[in-house]
């Protein structure tokens, strides 16, 4: 899942976007991992914050790219939802940190 998502993340800063087919073989490849290992609900609810993430971009007009809620499906479901959940709120507040800094950095440029 590491791997996927290095991937995800490199091809997004060069191409500023992820090639869909490539998304959907991470998270089928993670549903058919998360089947055979975990339960039926462990497996609905590891998807949980990729979904989540799917509406607030559905909701900001694509604020949070779709790409990522893909990527964050798919990670839920190869890692679980504890550690899908720490990796989007990390993402989350690291981007917002560097927003901050960024907008801070503008001001002062003028």
């Amino acid at each position: 899942s590491l791997f996927g998502v290095t991937v995800f993340s490199i091809e997004d800063i060069l191409y500023m976007g992820i090639r869909k087919w490539m998304a959907y073989a991470f998270m089928a490849s993670g549903l058919l991992m998360s089947l055979i290992l975990r339960s039926p609900m462990e497996t609905a609810l590891s998807a949980l914050p990729g979904l989540i993430l799917l509406i607030l971009g559905l909701v900001t007009k694509e604020k949070i790219g779709y790409g990522d809620a893909a990527t964050a499906i798919g990670l839920g479901l190869w890692a679980g939802c504890k550690a899908a959940a720490w990796c989007v709120l990390f993402g989350l507040g690291l981007s917002s940190v560097v927003s901050i800094i960024y907008m801070a950095y503008i001001k002062i440029k003028g």
